[in-house]
């Protein structure tokens, strides 16, 4: 196998291997076509291209994260992220859970992560450029080796839904999430029940296209920072740092 990547200076083959050690198996993994390996290179970190060429596309944390090619889902993405001065243009995703969670690459501003749950887009290193680092290192700490807790969604009563979902609903076919039913709740708890096994990019377009999200810190102060989306009448674009 080999590996183009390099974190601090060393060759990144140690440390992705120990990852996904960690947090594998690839569960049914799928090979990467060499086309889609041509097409994102330089235009993603050489990491994704290592874990494409060398694990495949696949399901990792027990079925919680799964891995695809980016087109199959960018789609929303691009929806999500339309006129918007900030994400919009530049952003590509990288993964999703088995909830619907987006984790995704920002050329400018590098990781991005969407809780559906909440409606809520985070950007560090656009809130806090200091939190910028090499490419490789940060998508390696962002994707490979962020909290597991990240990968999970928690129902009403904070219980990890996964396990209970793979218990009701089966494995999930490729491309698929446990939605929400409706993907915007009105007043249905946030349950097992109330979600299914059901295509992710037809949910995603539905919860994205009639919902409305905000750029905000999950774990800071500031849960609301603005809304996704085309400048508001009044509102001054800022520089990366400044919001």
């Amino acid at each position: 196998m080999a590996f183009r990547s390099v974190i601090d200076g060393q060759n990144a083959r140690p440390l992705i291997e120990a990852a996904i050690a960690e947090i594998g198996p690839m569960i049914e993994p799928q090979p990467a076509p060499a086309g889609v390996i041509r097409h994102y290179d330089g235009k993603l970190p050489a990491i994704m291209l290592d874990i494409w060429e060398n694990y495949g596309f696949g399901d990792l944390a027990g079925g919680r994260l799964r891995l695809c090619i980016p087109e199959a889902l960018q789609p929303a993405v691009d929806a999500l992220f339309d006129g918007d001065p900030y994400l919009g243009g530049d952003t590509t995703l990288l993964a999703y859970t088995a909830f619907g969670d987006l984790i995704l690459w920002n050329a400018r501003h590098q990781m991005v992560y969407v809780n559906m749950q909440l409606s809520l887009v985070e950007a560090p290193a656009l809130i806090n450029p200091a939190l910028r680092d090499e490419p490789d290192k940060a998508v390696y700490l962002g994707l490979l080796r962020r909290e597991a807790w990240r990968n999970e969604t928690y129902d009403n009563q904070r219980r990890p839904m996964f396990p209970l979902a793979l218990e009701a609903y089966g494995p999930l076919p490729p491309l698929s999430i446990y939605g929400m039913q409706p993907a915007i709740p009105y007043d249905e708890p946030f349950t097992v029940e109330n979600h299914r096994p059901v295509p992710a990019e037809t949910w995603l377009e539905e919860k994205i296209g009639g919902g409305v999200f905000t750029l905000g810190e999950l774990t800071g102060p500031r849960m609301t920072i603005r809304e996704i989306g085309p400048l508001q009448p009044g509102e001054v674009l800022q520089d990366p740092g400044a919001l």
